[in-house]
């Protein structure tokens, strides 16, 4: 597992599809070549101890009856000089002659460590019967086996690196041409795309037919896209005209309800005024104010979803803004008979001890939509507040923001489903 991570590590180092091929190519056939080697020195090995056994025996062959003769007559300068004879030949390196109880006679050269060592017998003719007289060792070592391989190796040593030159050369301008150059040029034109601008790929020429493949793929991906963005965007065109005429039928119908809520509203106030005991003109009168209001929440609502070119925050005072929605809801109130108080004393800057500053703590916000909120939030504490309860307006600083809050002491909103509250029209 070791070696195939090495080997994942080095390619993903790599900048690109084609030197990792490259890398990978080259290095297989690197290993390739040395197995290669090894096999062809293996073999040329065995060929040449091969040949050096065979020229041993021929060479023994020639000379057994000499060396069996010069046995019996006990004559060892003889046996020296045929051995000597023997260390001319360049594949041998040492010789020896034992008697056949194995005790040596004679030896000349080296007859250590040899790598190739034949023993053959020395037999002779004596009375019609062929009889061993001798034993005669041939050593061949390890250098002349080496003088005998390293010719043929090296030639083809240096054959296979020249062939593995050309091939990597060979390669790297074959992947150069076939798929650098090509996934270049497509990664080039697949950056200048742009959202508004989806033009097709160029045509590439590459003899790898799996590129031009990816590259009609892409261009029919970006045929079917400009189709459906066509298409889309005449859907939104319809819909935002839809949406538009929507917003205009709603706007239309809350001001047509406006006006005749408001000739209602009117004549109901000055009823109300002189017959304060007639309970039905008080119901009328309400439920006739909280529908103009849901009319115009309803026409705020149409009127934001167009957009917010139209909105535009101005810097306003909180203390007049608090201190005036406190007086437009006081007699409401205390017509319910409900407590209504106004905190104004937690704007201070605590860290100020400007007295002066009550007259003047301002922030910048759209006053309409700070109006509606707050006197949405007025509306509701009024709605779940009981008689003889306790409703709170009022401001605070922490730090460089301000937090405007209700309190009441209605039942409020379970833990539960507070989040609910940001729900679009969502009732609790």
């Amino acid at each position: 597992m070791l070696p195939s991570r090495l080997i994942l590590r080095f390619l993903n180092r790599q900048k690109g599809l084609s030197f990792q091929i490259f890398y990978l190519v080259s290095v297989s056939y690197f290993i390739l070549i040395l197995a290669l080697l090894f096999f062809k020195f293996q073999f040329q090995k065995n060929i040449v101890i091969e040949d050096v056994q065979n020229k041993m025996r021929e060479l023994t062959k020639d000379h057994t009856d000499v060396i069996g003769k010069s046995v019996l007559e006990k004559n060892n300068e003889h046996l020296k000089f045929y051995l000597t004879t023997f260390l001319k030949s360049s594949f041998i390196s040492g010789a020896k002659i034992s008697s056949t109880t194995k005790s040596e006679i004679t030896k000349v050269g080296n007859i250590k460590s040899p790598f190739i060592n034949l023993q053959f017998p020395i037999n002779l003719k004596v009375e019609n019967l062929k009889e061993t007289v001798a034993y005669l060792d041939l050593y061949s070592s390890k250098d002349i086996l080496s003088l005998k391989t390293k010719g043929p190796f090296l030639i083809t040593f240096i054959k296979m690196t020249c062939e593995f030159l050309i091939f990597t050369i060979f390669i790297f301008y074959f992947l150069k041409k076939t798929l650098k150059i090509p996934l270049e040029k497509m990664t080039t034109q697949l950056k200048s795309l742009k959202p508004q601008d989806l033009s097709q790929m160029e045509a590439i020429n590459s003899p790898i037919n799996e590129l031009n493949i990816l590259r009609e793929t892409f261009n029919k991906m970006i045929l079917k896209i400009s189709n459906d963005r066509d298409i889309f965007e005449e859907r939104n065109e319809t819909l935002k005209k839809l949406d538009l005429q929507k917003t205009d039928f709603f706007k239309n119908i809350s001001i047509e309800l406006q006006t005749p809520l408001g000739l209602i509203i009117e004549p109901l106030e000055s009823l109300h005024q002189k017959f304060l005991e007639e309970k039905h003109f008080s119901t009328a009168l309400k439920n006739s104010k909280k529908l103009y209001r849901l009319v115009e929440q309803l026409l705020d609502f149409q009127t934001l979803s167009v957009g917010d070119d139209f909105q535009k925050d101005w810097p306003i005072n909180v203390f007049h803004f608090l201190k005036q929605a406190h007086f437009l809801f006081q007699s409401i109130y205390a017509f319910e008979d409900i407590q209504f108080s106004l905190e104004l004393e937690h704007l201070l800057n605590e860290s100020s001890g400007d007295k002066s500053s009550k007259s003047g703590v301002f922030i910048r916000v759209n006053p309409e939509n700070l109006e509606k909120i707050v006197f949405n939030f007025l509306s509701n504490a009024l709605k779940f507040t009981r008689e003889g309860g306790k409703i709170t307006l009022g401001g605070e600083r922490k730090g460089e923001k301000i937090r405007i809050f209700v309190k009441d002491t209605g039942p409020g909103i379970p833990k539960d489903k507070q989040n609910e509250v940001f729900e679009l029209f969502k009732q609790l």
